[in-house]
Formats: C-alpha cells, sequence, structure tokens
C-alpha cells in the first residue's frame, strides 16, 4: 500500500464518521420539531347584514349596522306602527316620505296611508327576514305616476317582530339600486311558543289643541314540534285624524286665495269672510 491509498483510506473513514454523528444529531432532534408545531386557532364568526363577501374581524366591527331588539322596540313607547317605531331609533329615518299613517301623500305622489320608510329619505332596500319583499299596491292606483312604489310597514304587526337589523350605509353594489341609502331587515319570532295579547290606548287632552285618540289591540300564538312551528299574529289599529282646523295655532288660516273663505285684492292683501 502505497502513502496515496493510505491517504484515501483515512478520509473515507473520516467521512462516514462525520455522517453518522449528522445522522444521529438529526435523529435525536425531530422528535422536539414537531412537538413545537404551532397550535389551531379557532377565530370566532362573523354575520354582518348587508354584504355577501365575508369581512375580516376588524373590518366587520366598523360596518354601520343597529340592531333594534325587543326591549329597544318597547323602550321607545310605541305599540303600534312599525315605522313610528324606527323613527324614534334611527336618526338616519327622516324626511318627508317618511310621513307613514300620519299623511296620506307626500310632495311627489301618493302613499294611501301606508308606511313607507326612507334612510336620509333615499331608496332604502326593505327586507323580510332576508327576503325582499313585494311593493304595495299603491303603485298601480290612481293615474300615470302618482302612486310611489314602497313597502308598506303597515302589513307587518309590531308584535311579531324580534329583531330589526337596520344598515345605515349605502349596499347597492350588493343589493341593487333600491339599497342606494342602506337596508332594513326585519326578522320575525322564531319558536315562539303561547298566547300573547295586548291593548294600547293613547290620547291628548281635549282643549284648544286638538283632539286626538289612538288605539290598538294584538294576539300572538304559537306551538310546535321539533319539525313543524306555527305562529299567528293579529294587529287591529285605528287613529282619529287630527284636522288643521282643530290646532289652535294653526286657525284661522290665512294661506293662500284659494282657502275656502278667502278672497284676495289686486294689490296681494288677503282676506278672510266672517263665518
Amino acid at each position: 500500500m502505497n502513502l496515496y491509498s493510505a491517504r484515501n483510506i483515512r478520509a473515507a473513514l473520516v467521512f462516514v464518521f462525520v455522517a453518522s454523528l449528522s445522522y444521529i444529531a438529526v435523529a435525536q432532534t425531530a422528535p422536539a420539531s414537531t412537538e413545537t408545531a404551532s397550535q389551531e386557532v379557532k377565530m370566532e364568526k362573523y354575520v354582518v347584514t348587508g354584504s355577501y363577501i365575508p369581512a375580516a374581524a376588524d373590518e366587520a366591527k366598523a360596518l354601520p349596522v343597529q340592531v333594534i331588539d325587543i326591549p329597544a322596540m318597547q323602550a321607545t313607547g310605541v305599540n303600534t306602527n312599525v315605522l313610528d317605531m324606527l323613527r324614534k331609533t334611527i336618526p338616519q329615518i327622516q324626511g318627508g316620505n317618511n310621513v307613514g299613517t300620519e299623511n296620506a301623500n307626500i310632495s311627489g305622489a301618493f302613499t294611501n296611508g301606508g308606511s313607507m320608510v326612507q334612510l336620509r329619505n333615499i331608496d332604502t332596500l326593505v327586507l323580510l327576514d332576508g327576503k325582499r319583499m313585494a311593493p304595495s299596491a299603491v303603485a298601480a292606483s290612481g293615474s300615470a305616476g302618482t302612486g310611489i312604489q314602497f313597502v308598506d310597514l303597515n302589513l307587518i304587526p309590531l308584535a311579531a317582530i324580534e329583531r330589526i337589523e337596520v344598515l345605515t350605509d349605502g349596499a347597492s353594489a350588493v343589493y341593487g339600486s333600491d339599497a342606494v341609502s342602506g337596508v332594513i331587515n326585519i326578522i320575525l319570532r322564531k319558536d315562539f311558543e303561547g298566547v300573547e295579547v295586548g291593548a294600547h290606548m293613547a290620547m291628548t287632552p281635549k282643549d284648544t289643541s286638538g283632539y286626538l285618540r289612538e288605539r290598538s289591540i294584538y294576539a300572538v300564538a304559537g306551538g310546535g314540534n321539533a319539525k313543524t312551528h306555527l305562529m299567528f299574529t293579529a294587529e287591529w289599529t285605528k287613529q282619529q285624524p287630527l284636522w288643521e282646523r282643530d290646532v289652535s295655532y294653526d286657525n284661522p288660516y290665512y294661506g293662500t286665495a284659494s282657502y275656502p273663505g278667502v278672497i284676495s285684492t289686486s294689490t296681494g292683501l288677503f282676506y278672510r269672510l266672517a263665518p
């Protein structure tokens, strides 16, 4: 054996020894890496009215969705009309198109006493349990263009509502042009058991400021089993009109020459004839 061959043999033995030590070190550290694997973290689920796109946790909290539950509805003191209750809860519900049962027409057309709701007086989508409601038949009444297309909230008894979710921002990208100002989602009561009956009566004093009375009666009954559940709701409401002539601060009225009993002159003055 020459010197060159001896060096090759020693180099091969050193390589085999180092490789063996590396294998032992890897084998000893492998279980430790398995034990330090990251554990699964379960995130809380967020369900938001107004978007079909899943949002991150921080984005979901920032969406302007207001939820009105039964205690919040009772705190308003309104027992008969959904629109009146919403007007006392959501500041964005304002304007001439939210006249409801207090007036049968608006500046543009007729509602026939129906409760039309609009956020910021702009088109607002009304949903019932997340589904679109059919517009009121008032849209087809009268001559062309006199009927407003809207969802009549008077069709939904206040006693049948579990909560109302109000998206106070535009959602036309998701729902369409009828949700330019926002979405109102009315959730009905589910799994109601038993019978509930209630009545409401309110009136103003009989004085020179006019006399107004409001009466309502409602009943809710529900029951079922594990497969089927039924709920029945009925409501009767009557509100006496408050005439302009019965209000002390608006009588007598000297508005225009077309008012009964008023005559005008060429100089623009108005005179009211004696009764």
